[in-house]
């Protein structure tokens, strides 16, 4: 199973690539090679670029704090583990008081060091880093696998709170949710989200010997509709709180290879192609896609049935 997760807000997004990065700083220190050295430290500067932000710190503290006061509240229920309850307000304690403890924004104590910020000005242009143009850094890279390690570790100490906040707030958000087995017939699935409850994650496991992807749409606000496009009027309020999945299959041939079928249109149920030449797919239309589904029931907006006819090559149109 591969697992993919959308955030719904700017906040989630922001902690999902910063973990992101993380991971891959984590995976990297640990070798030994010169090269990935050096690509730990460019995703170092990476993690500074992202938290340099002035709110981020600010929002993984208010997040903090919202979590402890909401878990204190479950102090004396029936049926809470007292134990744990306490493990987990410990954890969010730990998390507050190392990242409250930080002088400035995240990575600025690493915006003082002129050795670092030359090889920083250098690493995004191609080749910047060749040992004639930074001959202190290929210096650097000659060292001793462990002595670059214990460098780099040391760099890292003064973003470890930021990583450790980012670890309790994902694994509280994680842990909340209750995962549901769903069917997507035609590679298309839609669910209503009950209102008043805040959304901030969508993990979807998909078998990878489907040979599908989750649809690459923009992950809109819990309050938003996905379906809204650019420059229309938005929907009505009724669809505030719908979310939709739409797979795709994944492109391992050349395009003029890749076989086509047809599949029903998830709105008026006429035959679809499901295939490149298709940009509305799994839809037959602009008009099925972005039509509302309650004004399509009516009998102003119903398609009447059209005649069969032997040329399949092209999608059908209204």
């Amino acid at each position: 199973m591969v697992l993919y997760e959308y955030p719904f807000n700017e906040s989630i997004r922001t902690m999902l690539r910063l973990e992101h990065l993380f991971d891959r700083l984590g995976q990297l220190v640990a070798r030994d090679a010169p090269v990935d050295h050096h690509f730990a430290l460019a995703t170092l500067f990476e993690i500074m670029d992202v938290a340099s932000r002035a709110d981020v710190k600010s929002d993984l503290l208010k997040e903090l704090e919202r979590h402890r006061t909401q878990l204190q509240g479950y102090r004396g229920h029936p049926g809470v583990a007292e134990a744990a309850l306490d493990e987990v307000i410990a954890r969010i304690d730990r998390a507050f008081d190392g990242l409250n403890q930080l002088q400035g924004k995240a990575g600025q104590a690493l915006a003082g060091n002129d050795w670092l910020m030359s090889i920083r000005s250098r690493i995004n242009i191609p080749g910047g880093t060749c040992e004639f143009d930074l001959p202190a850094y290929y210096a650097w890279q000659q060292h001793a696998p462990a002595q670059r390690r214990a460098d780099l570790r040391g760099w890292m100490t003064t973003l470890l709170p930021l990583a450790e906040a980012l670890q309790v707030l994902l694994g509280l958000l994680r842990e909340t949710g209750a995962p549901q087995r769903m069917v997507a017939p035609a590679g298309h699935y839609q669910q209503s989200l009950q209102q008043g409850k805040l959304y901030q994650l969508m993990r979807v496991r998909l078998d990878d010997s489907d040979g599908v992807v989750p649809g690459n749409q923009r992950p809109p606000a819990a309050d938003l509709d996905p379906l809204h496009a650019p420059g229309r009027r938005r929907p009505p309020a009724r669809h505030r709180y719908r979310r939709q999945l739409r797979t795709r299959p994944v492109r391992v041939m050349v395009a003029s290879d890749t076989p086509e079928r047809r599949v029903p249109c998830p709105t008026c149920r006429r035959p679809a192609v499901y295939g490149e030449r298709n940009p509305w797919r799994p839809f037959c239309s602009e008009r099925c896609r972005s039509a509302d589904l309650g004004a399509w029931a009516s009998e102003r907006f119903r398609v009447p049935a059209a005649a069969p006819t032997d040329d399949d090559s092209a999608p059908p149109a209204h």
